[in-house]
C-alpha cells in the first residue's frame, strides 16, 4: 500500500499565520537581516574611507610633485 504525497510540512516549520511562534519567527528573520544590511554597510564604508584616503593621499604627493609610488 502506497501513501498518498501530499505537500505538507509539521507544525514545526510552518504553523498557522499569526501564531505567536511564526511571528517570532519573522521577527528574528528580520533582525538578522538588519544586522547582516548593518555589517554590509560597514564594510562599504571602510572600502569608501580607503578609497578616499588614498585619492587624497595621491593628490598630496602630485601637489608636491612626487610621483606616488616613489
Amino acid at each position: 500500500m502506497t501513501l498518498p504525497l501530499l505537500p505538507v510540512a509539521c507544525a514545526t516549520c510552518i504553523s498557522q499565520s499569526g501564531q505567536v511562534t511564526t511571528m517570532a519567527a519573522n521577527g528574528a528573520v528580520f533582525v538578522m537581516f538588519g544586522a547582516l544590511a548593518l555589517v554590509f554597510s560597514a564594510f562599504i564604508g571602510v572600502f569608501v574611507s580607503f578609497a578616499r584616503r588614498a585619492r587624497r593621499y595621491a593628490a598630496s604627493q602630485a601637489a608636491e610633485g612626487e610621483t606616488p609610488l616613489s
